[in-house]
């Protein structure tokens, strides 16, 4: 569980992040992160809940895609964007 929420954190998702490949939660609501969704979230098997509501993330049709993506790349996974 990784659980950043309030944090203030700027900029994307960092990359390496990728490679928490038993990460179950990942919250990171209400921060200040920017840029388009990650599409390697989608490359963590073990992910359950994705929460990344109430930041800065691209609102374009590639995010769009991309949450469609996950959600069937990580069926059991509720995403709150």
């Amino acid at each position: 569980m990784i659980d950043l929420r309030g944090n203030r954190l700027r900029g994307a998702l960092p990359p390496c992040m990728r490679l928490l490949q038993t990460l179950e939660t990942f919250d990171v609501h209400d921060n200040e992160l920017t840029g388009p969704l990650a599409l390697w979230l989608a490359e963590l098997p073990a992910l359950r809940v994705l929460n990344i509501h109430t930041n800065f993330l691209d609102q374009t049709a590639e995010s769009q895609q991309t949450l469609s993506v996950l959600s069937k790349a990580l069926p059991n996974c509720l995403i709150r964007a």
